[in-house]
């Protein structure tokens, strides 16, 4: 419960360096407190298994933080970051993160790869879930990394409408394949400003450059959509709500929409309302 009281906090690091001003508090974002001191160096691979619950509700507390960060050398590599969620996770403070995952090298020229999955065990049927609070940032945060993929077996879940339930840095692409459940935004461009808490309104913002994220909504799949969806393609096989499941509401997409024979587009409608 306390502030930047992670759940699990794993880092391999080259080049020297670590957590920062571990003395006083983890302040101004992940860049601000760990990482790479610069000296050259190769950082490792990272890989974890939450195979029991976490929850964290601390401000700035992420339930799980992996980091792979190389030196500040041309030609130094970060690792693979792996991460398998076969428990329930949340965090619920203000400014906290369920995941947040980063592979880091120089001008991103050698990052490693990030894999999330979230799903049952092998042979097991409980379904975790990973959630955020009304006060929290991203569920899933991808940073940096290379043909990054997030597998979905699970509950993905955003509960603060002005957050999203993935997000990527733009660095990589980063292909989502669903199976399970995704409530919430997902934005996977690049943004001087947040889209969602723009004065003029998500439908008026204006995006620099495309999507870096493609989502397959596989059969059995739920996508319940948030006032955002900022994907370079959508795959619909499964089951699409506009606004969110049971929810009037819109969303505004921006990439591509391929609907399968088999996918649903599902709508709420109010008809005592008027046009």
């Amino acid at each position: 419960t306390g502030y930047a009281a992670h759940g699990v906090f794993a880092h391999s690091v080259g080049g020297s360096g670590g957590v920062a001003g571990i003395s006083g508090v983890f302040e101004g974002g992940p860049t601000s407190f760990v990482g790479s001191a610069g000296d050259q160096g190769d950082a490792g691979a990272v890989s974890i298994d939450v195979d029991g619950v976490i929850s964290v509700s601390g401000e700035d507390a992420h339930a799980v933080f992996a980091q792979s960060a190389s030196g500040k050398t041309a030609g130094d590599t970060s690792g693979d970051v792996t991460i398998n969620v076969y428990q329930n996770t949340s965090a619920t403070g203000l400014d906290g993160r369920g995941i947040l995952a980063q592979s880091a090298s120089v001008d991103n020229a050698q990052n490693g790869t990030i894999k999330i999955y979230v799903g049952p065990y092998q042979g097991t049927t409980d379904i975790p879930t990973v959630t955020t609070g009304a006060s929290s940032k991203e569920t899933l945060y991808l940073w940096g990394g290379a043909n990054n993929t997030i597998t979905n077996a699970g509950t993905l879940t955003q509960q603060n409408a002005s957050s999203y339930v993935i997000r990527t840095d733009a660095v990589a692409t980063t292909t989502v394949d669903n199976t399970g459940t995704i409530n919430g935004s997902i934005l996977g461009a690049t943004v001087a400003s947040d889209p969602l808490r723009s004065a003029g309104g998500v439908n008026q913002f204006v995006f620099a450059g495309p999507s870096s994220i493609d989502v397959h909504n596989r059969q059995g799949g739920n996508l319940n959509a948030g006032l955002l969806l900022d994907v370079r393609n959508l795959d619909n096989q499964g089951t699409l709500a506009v606004g969110g499941s049971n929810q009037i509401g819109t969303t505004r997409l921006t990439g591509d929409l391929r609907q399968s024979g088999d996918g649903r587009l599902a709508i709420d409608l109010d008809p005592r309302q008027p046009l």
